[in-house]
């Protein structure tokens, strides 16, 4: 919810950091000056021994050296006590008796909405929790038993059993949901045949599906029978759960890692539930056979280089290389993956109820790198030994590599890849070229050098496997981020789902939402946080494009601050949505490469599919590039802004 910029500034310059944190925190009484407002501590997000974590409590700021978090009293309380962003604010404001605002009518209603939901899904939790330990789940208890999870460790995961029959409708009912509310919470569904209402989870073992704090929002069952069509099914999409963005046990790990043991990144929820019970605490499942880029960006941000450990089978082989494709194009100088397959035939759960932890994190310490996985994948089933084939691979190395957007990750892969295809440099086109003289025999030849800002456009710097109208676009919701910070809050949610694929983009887009609440005030502090997290360059190359420059949004005075803002939003939506949908039209043609490459003998659904989305991204194009303008009889090109302001002046 918006709270007013000024009442949070003032709570904030109100409120003591060092009061607040220290609540939890155990202060060093070496290193802290508390006469200058230096305090440190051991850090409550990692462990770790020696005191890293530094509260400056004159300026309302902490920040660890160990593992990098930032943020106010506001953030610190959300990521210490699994706060709400309002519940925060309003447990600070009572520290000193403020009184935090009225949310608006919109607020209310969404928030009233997804309490409800939530609500809904722990009732129906506690229902879940309650049959396992009945008469109807004496079967699934056995199986349990079988597995050898303990009592310890299904409380510890909530694990739960849903009957049959619609026992669930009934117990909701009687605890006084609607209809309509267990719908929302995707518990429930009608009948097609007679439009009667029946209980998604019938004969399952439940497993909750929770977010970072720890609140059920949705759930994932096995069928206990044998023959069903499914042998998992989770909760489908609702305003809470989003299976590609979320990840199972994800707060327990977040709180687990930055120990000796790397974050493990397994298949299924019972190798999380074995991992957890054998003492291997940072573990997280996807919701999914495969990882998704959302999914990686949450794993990256618990740890910088995670270990895939995947089922020995040709699926968690598939699995694993198909990561592998979605993890290139984002890794980073600090940011990489490693992968660990199973032995054949066994996954982590089977690992660790045969060998124990020490046998697990044996085969993790065996895992191997991005690059050897990636050149395991590419020299698979093809004969290196011919030139032919080494050829082959070269080619297939070479598309994966040029997928990489970081420069310096891309060029040293590269480098590693021809030494080891024996090249020394690889093709002659991807080896470095000394600078030709710019000369030939006597007749001297003039040089083109082109200028900073040709060098620096978008349209120059574009990646070229996404293309310059989709960096253009990027671009032009970065700028005008950087350029009207308010509005990140306002559309904050939509920003943090947000796939960028052009350079530095995605890592610029991390940044400003990962300051949003800087970003409120629209002050300078807000833009030089970015600016340390990325560096000036790149924030001064967005924010000098001609077409950030010249938005008609950004042309209105800075005093006009309510004007600006509003503008400078619905610019921001807009272009939003035609990003989201050009990137759509990405994904379906990735998607009809892959079928292709399967097998599938039919991907012109997904083809139209896409060009008709890139048709739709294409539209008001020429708004963003250039102005709205109406082309005159003489084919002269008017600015639309320009004839209202002349009708105008006409009329008066």
């Amino acid at each position: 919810m918006n709270i007013p910029e000024d009442f949070k500034n003032e709570l904030l310059d109100r409120v003591s950091l060092a009061q607040v944190a220290g609540a939890t925190l155990n202060w060093d009484q070496r290193k802290s000056q508390p006469s200058k407002g230096d305090f440190w501590a051991c850090c409550p997000f990692h462990s770790e021994k020696t005191p890293s974590f530094h509260v400056d409590d004159r300026k309302g700021f902490y920040y660890c050296f160990g593992c990098h978090e930032k943020g106010n009293a506001i953030s610190f309380l959300r990521n210490t006590r699994n706060m709400g962003y309002r519940d925060a604010i309003e447990s600070l404001a009572g520290m000193v008796g403020m009184k935090v605002p009225a949310p608006t009518q919109r607020e209310r209603e969404r928030a009233d909405r997804a309490s409800v939901m939530q609500s809904t899904c722990e009732e129906a939790l506690i229902f879940f929790e309650q049959s396992l330990q009945a008469g109807l789940g004496a079967a699934t208890r056995s199986y349990l038993d079988e597995r050898g999870v303990s009592n310890q460790t299904r409380k510890f995961f909530r694990i739960g059993y849903a009957p049959a029959g619609t026992e669930l409708i009934a117990h909701l009912e009687r605890k006084g949901f609607s209809e309509q509310q267990m719908l929302d919470a995707g518990l429930v569904a009608k009948s097609d045949r007679n439009n009667d209402l029946y209980c998604r989870f019938r004969d399952r073992l439940i497993f909750p599906i929770c977010n970072p704090r720890g609140q059920a929002i949705a759930f994932g069952g096995r069928a206990m029978a044998s023959g069903v069509p499914a042998k998992y099914v989770n909760s489908p999409e609702t305003e809470l759960f989003s299976k590609g963005s979320c990840l199972f046990n994800h707060g327990p790990a977040r709180n687990a890692c930055g120990g000796k043991e790397p974050l493990l990144v397994v298949e299924g929820y019972m190798d999380v539930v074995s991992l957890q019970q054998a003492g291997i605490g940072s573990c997280v499942a996807p919701l999914g056979t495969a990882v998704t880029e959302t999914q990686l960006r949450q794993i990256w941000r618990m740890s910088p280089k995670p270990v895939l450990a995947l089922d020995g089978d040709a699926a968690g082989l598939r699995a694993a290389e198909r990561t592998a494709r979605i993890a290139l194009p984002q890794l980073e100088p600090n940011k990489t993956l490693s992968f660990c397959i199973m032995p054949a035939g066994m996954d982590p759960d089977d690992v660790v109820r045969q060998q124990g932890k020490d046998g697990m994190l044996e085969l993790v310490s065996q895992a191997v790198s991005m690059s050897e996985f990636l050149w395991q994948c590419e020299t698979r089933n093809r004969d290196i030994s011919i030139p032919e084939g080494r050829a082959e691979l070269e080619a297939a190395l070479l598309r994966s590599v040029r997928t990489i957007k970081d420069q310096t990750v891309r060029k040293h892969y590269w480098e590693h890849f021809t030494g080891r295809l024996g090249g020394g440099g690889g093709t002659a086109a991807e080896r470095p070229q000394r600078s030709k003289r710019p000369w030939s025999g006597r007749q001297r030849q003039q040089v083109f050098k082109p200028t900073f800002e040709l060098r620096n456009s978008p349209l120059v710097k574009a990646d070229p496997s996404v293309g310059a109208h989709q960096n253009l676009r990027e671009t032009f919701v970065l700028g005008l981020c950087l350029s009207v910070p308010e509005i990140v809050g306002d559309c904050l949610e939509t920003l943090e789902h947000l796939e960028m694929f052009c350079g530095d983009n995605q890592r610029i887009l991390y940044s400003i939402t990962a300051h949003f609440e800087l970003a409120e005030s629209g002050g300078d502090n807000f833009r030089d946080s970015v600016v340390r997290d990325v560096g000036e360059a790149l924030i001064r190359n967005i924010l000098e494009t001609k077409q950030v420059l010249n938005a008609p949004a950004l042309r209105i005075a800075k005093e006009n601050r309510g004007e600006r803002r509003a503008n400078a939003k619905t610019a921001l939506i807009e272009e939003i949505r035609k990003l989201e949908t050009a990137n759509g039209a990405m994904a379906e043609i990735s998607n009809a490469q892959n079928e292709v490459a399967d097998g599938g003998d039919n991907p012109t659904a997904r083809v139209a599919s896409a060009v008709s989305a890139r048709e739709l991204a294409k539209r008001g194009l020429d708004t963003l590039e250039t102005g709205e303008f109406e082309v005159h009889a003489n084919g002269v090109r008017v600015s639309v802004d320009e004839l209202r302001e002349f009708d105008a002046a006409c009329d008066g």
